[in-house]
């Protein structure tokens, strides 16, 4: 298969090498946990010194937990802590914000069948008090009409 194409529908897109490339990478690193995270040496380094729960820690918190640790670390491990906390946020973040979408979508749908019960209580109240203004209407109607030839006195005056 040419690099970059995919194999029909559902397949894997390969790039050189026939590494795995896109989406389908991304699918198989949520399926897999932290050890598709570790890329290398350094991350293995970094994921052995600091937990994940730790990396998604708050600023100020991750501060005081890291700054012991932070002195044994080279530059460029330092870098890829920096990487790899920003990596880890970005995920704890994303699934908060899926998580309050999903909540909000169910409280929708709550809403949505009180008001529909609410809507169909009130069209039933509706029925109710047209049928009665009906009636009330043509007893009045019925009234007028039989009350006019007995009373000496007119209502339209």
């Amino acid at each position: 298969m040419p690099a970059g194409k995919t194999a029909g529908k559902g397949g894997r897109t390969a790039n050189k090498g026939g590494r795995i490339a896109g989406k389908a990478r991304d699918r198989m690193k949520r399926t897999k946990g932290i050890e598709a995270d570790i890329e290398d040496d350094l991350d293995r380094k970094i994921y052995s010194m600091f937990s994940v729960d730790e990396l998604k820690l708050p600023k100020d918190e991750f501060n005081e937990v890291a700054d012991d640790r932070r002195s044994t670390l080279a530059p460029d491990e330092l870098e890829r802590l920096t990487k790899i906390r920003r990596v880890r946020l970005s995920r704890f973040y994303s699934e908060r914000n899926r998580q309050q979408r999903v909540a909000r979508m169910q409280q929708c749908e709550r809403d949505i069948v009180s008001t529909r019960k609410e809507n169909q209580m009130l069209r039933e109240r509706i029925a109710t008090l047209s049928s009665s203004l009906e009636f009330l209407k043509s007893q009045f109607e019925h009234l007028r009409n039989t009350s006019a030839y007995d009373m000496p006195f007119s209502l339209d005056e």
